[in-house]
């Protein structure tokens, strides 16, 4: 869950002891700074490092000063200089002849050190202690490491060059990898739906309590199948794998399997999701994804690449998106970082196996967050804090040329709610999020419901004003793992119904609403009226006439019930036994044109699907 701070020095151009914001000027921002030691960290640990800094052109004059800023995410440490036996504790130290007079602010997550007496000349060092235990003495001194694996986890360094009290960022930042523990568990991902004869691919991993994948693991996984399928007996993980591997089954008819690994060495063990075969007369093909998501370049964890890897790779994804937030985090997502999430999105992009959609988060605290999506390769970031992108209808305006689409998300309340009463229009804003890792916006008092609430603000209230809507679910995860669930920290995800894994079916998906949402668990579902399927529109004759409702699903648990939810209220909710469960009746009775129809599956362990509703009547009235 993100955590909401102001962070005064997360911008490039920041006072320290004010929360004005001002431009940097050109002596601000020199130097190098470097980390000792630099060899990777585990996730979780505790230890103390040396921020190292040498002041670049010009130096640094009395009244200027460096900030030694952690990241205010995800459990690191916050620097503090008052008390040696608490985590954190940073010391200063230079063997230049000035004076540096340190100052902490735990809250906002930085140290700074103003020079005063004579000038920090050019080429002189100052050391940050981070996690200073005084040889020993105060082990409780010692830093925590973030519980996440990070590629490169940056400390920003910003130095002072006239005395302004206006700080810039150096050139080229210091930064520590962070590993994974030794893994603890194994997690195996296969395809929902597959075709008799066909091979499917299988995904296996290893991975650490936190849920990051131990790129250490090297070891032999047995493999059994339960049901009528055939698969190599072992799985052999090594050094090239990076903790996460697959391998190809075949089931030769209808059936439904589940495969079982184990590494009997170190004693880890998973079983798969179960895989439907022959079933294409009951369900549509399937792909699953995860498109709301968050890496370091805002508030989360990660690099865009790793990002898309864990989805590919370790989660056995089909779908995933970056969506950064625009004005959030440690630096505005325009620039660098923007093109950083657009060429990993274009490098992972595998149509057949893997397919991304370019994407970023527009993060209005007035209107509600929306993520937006483009259709291609390429796209253009206009934020929430720019006077000509501060309302969705500028947002909406300037991303008519790019046939972008957006998406609210935690409509119905924390961190904050949709603001359902400016309208989105039906060809940009076809979809709502009905689930994430903040809970569920279905309904105000809904089971597993978001924090914070706020009445008016859930996605059935956005439907009672008549906006048509489909329905999807995805993580907004912030630690980089995209489509990784557990208890506590349940994420959700997005069922594709397309006929092929490329963006281009993707997107129709999409655009059609032809798309489900779960609480992370890989339902199947069908939903039909008369036929038609969820996402659609009945001409207005529907509303006279008896409408056939028909629901399929297959859990990864025991179904309990099937709900029909008709314009806000539950119409019919039947009980359901086995994994396999079926739902057909007729409506007969009259009614609107606007009125709508969707289905709601529980499972006995509590996880959830959401079809898109089917509309009577065509066209937003």
């Amino acid at each position: 869950m993100k955590r909401m701070l102001l962070v005064v020095l997360v911008l490039s151009c920041t006072r320290t002891n004010s929360p004005e914001i001002a431009h940097p000027s050109a002596s601000d921002g020199h130097g190098t700074a470097w980390v000792l030691p630099c060899d990777p960290v585990v996730a979780g640990s505790r230890g103390t490092w040396d921020f190292v800094f040498k002041a670049g052109k010009g130096g640094l004059p009395p009244g200027g000063g460096i900030v030694f800023q952690v990241t205010p995410f995800w459990g690191w440490s916050p620097p503090q200089i008052s008390d040696p036996a608490r985590p954190g504790f940073c010391s200063v130290s230079t063997a230049a002849s000035c004076s540096l007079v340190p100052y902490a602010d735990s809250g906002r997550m930085y140290l700074l050190a103003q020079v005063r007496g004579r000038a920090l000349a050019e080429g002189e060092e100052v050391a940050f202690r981070y996690g200073d235990t005084g040889e020993g003495r105060h082990p409780g001194g010692a830093a925590s490491v973030e519980p996440y694996a990070e590629r490169y986890q940056e400390f920003l360094i910003k130095t002072d060059g006239d005395g302004d009290g206006v700080y810039g960022e150096i050139p080229v930042q210091p930064g520590l990898q962070v590993r994974a523990r030794p893994a603890s568990d194994l997690w195996v991902n296969a395809p929902s739906l597959v075709t008799p004869g066909q091979p499917f691919a299988v995904t296996v991993a290893a991975l650490d309590e936190a849920g990051n994948c131990d790129e250490d693991y090297r070891g032999e996984i047995a493999i059994t199948v339960n049901g009528h399928a055939s698969a190599p007996a072992v799985l052999c993980l090594s050094e090239q794998d990076r903790g996460a591997g697959r391998f190809e089954a075949t089931m030769p008819g209808p059936g439904v399997v589940m495969f079982a690994v184990v590494d009997e060495v170190c004693g880890l063990a998973a079983r798969s999701n179960p895989v439907l075969c022959g079933s294409a007369g009951r369900f549509h093909r399937v792909f699953w994804g995860d498109i709301h998501g968050h890496t370091g370049l805002s508030d989360g964890t990660g690099t865009p690449g790793d990002y898309y890897r864990y989805a590919r790779d370790v989660a056995g994804l089909d779908v995933a998106s970056v969506t950064d937030h625009d004005s959030w985090g440690f630096r505005p997502l325009k620039g660098v970082s923007w093109d950083s999430v657009t060429a990993a999105t274009a490098r992972y992009h595998e149509p057949g196996r893997f397919v991304t959609i370019l994407a970023y988060e527009w993060t209005s605290w007035t209107y509600g967050h929306r993520n937006v999506y483009f259709p291609h390769d390429s796209g253009e970031v206009f934020p929430y804090d720019d006077e000509a992108t501060g309302t969705p209808q500028q947002l909406w305006r300037m991303l008519k040329p790019c046939n972008a689409m957006t998406i609210a998300h935690h409509s119905g309340g924390g961190p904050i709610g949709t603001d359902w009463s400016v309208r989105p229009p039906p060809d940009q804003e076809m979809l709502v999020e009905v689930f994430s890792v903040h809970g569920s916006s279905e309904f105000w008092g809904c089971p597993g419901s978001i924090y914070s609430p706020v009445e008016g603000r859930f996605v059935q209230d956005a439907l009672a004003r008549g906006y048509r809507l489909g329905f999807l679910a995805s993580g907004d995860g912030h630690i980089g793992h995209p489509g990784r669930w557990s208890p506590g920290n349940t994420q959700g995800l997005v069922a594709f119904q397309a006929d092929t894994l490329t963006r281009e079916a993707v997107w129709r998906a999409l655009i059609t609403r032809r798309v489900y949402g779960t609480s992370g668990s890989r339902i199947l579902l069908q939903f039909t009226v008369n036929d038609m399927p969820m996402g659609s529109e009945l001409p207005s004759t529907a509303g006279k006439n008896p409408r056939r409702i028909d629901v399929v699903a297959c859990g990864t648990a025991p179904v309990s019930s099937i709900d029909i939810v008709k314009n806000g209220e539950v119409w019919r909710s039947v009980a359901a036994e086995g994994v396999v469960a079926t739902f057909s009746e007729t409506d007969s009775s009259r009614v609107d044109v606007g009125d709508y129809y969707y289905a709601r599956i529980v499972q006995l362990d509590g996880h959830m699907a959401w079809s898109s509703p089917v509309w009577i009547g065509q066209g937003q009235e």
